[in-house]
């Protein structure tokens, strides 16, 4: 029913037998429901607080893709020596410097996106998806053709490549709480 300076309008009833019941002349909300109301969150997400890690993930990030980018664009070869594939496998060269391209594709959008704050939530989960995408693809294609057990070399590149999946995670998962904008890459 329609409200007027808190009282109700009474309309024709449509009916004989209906009865319209007007509502008392007090407020709908007091003072301290309204309070609540409007104050800030206590849940997970606080307003105004800042991750407390930003600086350190962002430099580790930026450092394993610079590198990631050398290794797969300019020195395929010595990749190509670390997986240890059979000589009967065709090569791979073509595939590991499309990756270095991936990577820094990936390397220019999050980094614009983080310095100018553009969409930064769901640049850095697209990042962590395509990633995650990456090393399963990697798994399924790459990794298949090792002849042998994992070289230690091997091994280190895997964990390097899980932290780095565990960072972008961590800036997914905290990026309401990036430092405020306008920002560099290792603030």
């Amino acid at each position: 029913m329609p409200l007027k300076n808190n009282k109700l309008w009474v309309l024709p009833p449509v009916e004989q037998d209906v009865k319209v019941v007007a509502l008392g002349s007090g407020p709908l909300v007091s003072a301290d429901e309204l309070h609540m109301l409007l104050a800030p969150s206590l849940g997970l997400y606080k307003a105004g607080a800042l991750g407390s890690g930003f600086k350190y993930r962002n430099i580790f990030l930026l450092l394993c893709c610079l590198w990631f980018l050398a290794r797969l664009m300019f020195f395929p070869e010595a990749v190509y020596q670390v997986l240890t594939f059979p000589p009967t496998i065709e090569t791979f060269l073509p595939y590991l410097q499309k990756r270095g391209w991936l990577y820094l594709f990936w390397l220019l959008i999050y980094g614009w996106s983080y310095a100018k704050d553009w969409y930064f939530e769901r640049v850095a989960l697209v990042c962590f998806v395509s990633e995650v995408t990456m090393f399963v693809m990697d798994y399924l294609t790459v990794f298949s053709y090792i002849a042998g057990p994992m070289s230690p070399m091997l091994t280190f590149f895997v964990l390097l490549r899980f932290a780095f999946i565990a960072c972008l995670l961590l800036n997914a998962a905290y990026a309401h709480q990036a430092p405020p904008a306008p920002r560099s890459l290792w603030r």
